[in-house]
């Protein structure tokens, strides 16, 4: 009988709790960048030195491109594209911070995002399975032959006041693909996207959704 005194508070808060209505709401929670990047409104995108590159592909300014379309469809930042740089002429460049305090001309609220590039393809042999739909019960390997085309990005964040680098991280991503079916870039646009989100999640606060449940 003790025990069924001592449990019956514990019981009633039970049959309350099963009585009460709960509902899920979806927030949006900050997460702060990686890297203590000074406020800016205004992006400046200055040309890439392209180290090597495949036949008619225009590196810097496809990478260009894709960027200034990610930051104006996902942010409130205004982006431009700066002078063409004659990288031969000019040397140690990246720590030039003289030439970087001249190269944007209003300077408030401003960063230039500039680096270096290399785009090439490579052949490789893939071990693969066997298709089940060839040999259901086989457990052989096969040699597959397929191109991968690799980007190695890296990229600077300049304070053209003060000419000073104050951001540099290197990015390497790869895609394989059929030599036979598809055309050598088909991969440039998937590599570009991982960099793409790796590198602003660096420098963007980004907000992470998360699910509550309110007791109603």
């Amino acid at each position: 009988m003790k025990k069924i005194d001592k449990l019956f508070p514990l019981l009633l808060i039970l049959a309350s709790i099963s009585c009460v209505e709960t509902a899920k709401i979806e927030i949006e929670i900050p997460s702060k960048p990686k890297y203590d990047i000074p406020k800016f409104n205004h992006l400046w995108f200055g040309d890439f030195r392209v180290n090597e590159t495949i036949e008619n592909h225009n590196l810097s300014e496809e990478i260009t491109s894709y960027m200034q379309n990610e930051i104006k469809s996902r942010f409130s930042i205004d982006s431009k594209k700066g002078n063409k740089i004659d990288w031969e002429k000019e040397k140690n460049l990246f720590e030039n911070d003289n030439f970087w305090r001249k190269y944007v001309q209003d300077k408030e609220d401003i960063l230039i995002i500039t680096g270096s590039a290399s785009l090439k393809l490579e052949n490789r042999n893939i071990i693969q399975d066997v298709s089940p739909y060839i040999s259901p019960t086989s457990q052989e390997k096969r040699l597959v032959p397929m191109k991968f085309l690799i980007l190695n990005l890296d990229l600077y964040i300049i304070n053209p006041k003060t000419g000073e680098i104050i951001y540099r991280n290197n990015f390497k991503e790869e895609k394989g693909f059929s030599e036979k079916t598809q055309s050598p870039l088909f991969g440039f646009f998937d590599i570009m996207e991982k960099i793409t989100e790796k590198f602003f999640s660096d420098i963007f606060e980004k907000k992470i959704k998360k699910e509550r449940i309110l007791f109603q």
